[in-house]
C-alpha cells in the first residue's frame, strides 16, 4: 500500500493511477519495491522486477483493449493467436507477445482501434514493436539469464515515465472516446 501511495503520489499523479486496472497498481508496485530494495545490490536478478512490469502491462493493455473494442464488429475482434482464431476482446490472459503480433499484424484490429482510441497513432504503430522488444527482455529475464540493473532501470525508466513520458500513462490516455 506504501508504494502504490508512492507511485501515485510523486510518480504517475492521481488520474493515471486511477485508469490503471486495480491488479496492474499491484503489479506495479510491486516491480518497484523490488526495484528499489535492490538498485544497490550489483549480483541482484532483476528478473522478477521486469516479470512484475510485463503482467502489469499484459493487464492494462487487455483492458484497454476490451473496452475499446467492446461496441466493434466482430470480425474486427478476431485475431490468430498461435494458430487458433480467437475474440482479443474476451480471450482470457494475453502474453505480451501475442498483444504484439495481434496488434502487428491484424489490420482490422488496427482500424477498430483508430476508430475507438484517443491516442490513436501510437496504439496501432508504436506500442506493438515496444511490447515485442520488453516481450523479448522478459522471456530472457524469466527463462535464460539473469536481467542487470540497467536493463531493469531502462525498462522502469520507460514504462513509469522516470524522465520521459510513460508507457502506462500512453496507456491511460488512450481510453476509448466518449461519444
Amino acid at each position: 500500500a506504501a508504494m502504490e501511495r508512492e507511485l501515485r503520489d510523486n510518480l504517475l499523479g492521481e488520474r493515471a493511477w486511477r485508469g490503471l486496472e486495480a491488479t496492474t497498481r499491484r503489479f506495479l508496485a510491486t516491480g518497484e519495491k523490488l526495484f528499489r530494495e535492490h538498485r544497490g545490490d550489483p549480483a541482484f536478478d532483476f528478473g522478477p522486477v521486469i516479470g512484475a512490469f510485463a503482467k502489469a502491462l499484459e493487464v492494462q493493455c487487455r483492458a484497454v483493449l476490451r473496452r475499446a473494442l467492446a461496441t466493434a464488429p466482430r470480425e474486427a475482434r478476431l485475431v490468430n493467436l498461435n494458430g487458433q482464431t480467437v475474440d482479443i476482446a474476451a480471450h482470457g490472459t494475453l502474453t505480451l507477445g501475442q498483444l504484439a503480433h495481434a496488434l502487428s499484424t491484424e489490420q482490422k484490429l488496427a482500424t477498430a482501434l483508430t476508430a475507438a482510441l484517443n491516442d490513436r497513432g501510437w496504439y496501432s504503430g508504436q506500442l506493438s514493436p515496444m511490447l515485442g522488444v520488453f516481450a523479448e527482455v522478459r522471456n530472457t529475464g524469466v527463462h535464460e539469464t539473469r536481467v542487470d540493473r540497467a536493463t531493469a532501470a531502462h525498462w522502469r525508466d520507460r514504462l513509469l515515465g522516470v524522465g520521459q513520458e510513460g508507457v502506462f500513462v500512453r496507456l491511460i490516455g488512450g481510453y476509448p472516446l466518449s461519444s
